[in-house]
């Protein structure tokens, strides 16, 4: 296979490799087969890309022992913006849907929150995470505590 490609998208292709792995690698785990073939094939690509004379992009990094992105090409990369832009969204979506899950069994039982279809989830749900949007939009975690129940 061959793909022309300009330096600006040579750049991109590097930036999406790297995310690929940031996301599946999250939890540092390279080595369990789901995530060893991302690291594998970014490899793989990485030596390529350096071996086309992308030398200021990507680098043999000889402590790591696998190439990696250049810290010329990271000044300019956007990959670990985003990276933590959607962790961050992430933490807060999951946040705020777990907290208004937990108010909703709280306020209907759990055997009727697990026999409601999902169409009708959303629609009880969606009060409860607005109130929880508006919360952590103003406040962060600031207003936000673990109460221990009595007796436990």
């Amino acid at each position: 296979m061959n793909i022309p490609l300009s330096s600006k998208e040579v750049a991109t292709l590097i930036d999406m490799l790297s995310l690929a792995t940031l996301v599946v690698g999250w939890d540092e785990e390279t080595n369990v087969p789901r995530n060893k073939a991302f690291f594998e094939l970014q490899e793989k690509m990485f030596c390529a890309i350096k071996d086309s004379g992308f030398t200021h992009l990507v680098e043999y990094d000889p402590q790591m022992g696998c190439h990696d992105i250049t810290a010329e090409h990271l000044v300019h990369s956007k990959t670990t913006e985003i990276y933590t832009e959607f962790r961050d969204e992430v933490f807060w979506e999951e946040l705020v849907i777990h907290l208004a899950d937990r108010d909703l069994i709280k306020r209907i039982g759990e055997e009727r929150f697990e026999r409601l279809d999902e169409e009708t989830r959303r629609e009880m749900l969606v009060e409860e995470e607005k109130n929880y949007w508006r919360e952590v939009e103003k406040n962060g975690v600031d207003h936000l505590y673990i109460v221990h129940p009595q007796g436990g």
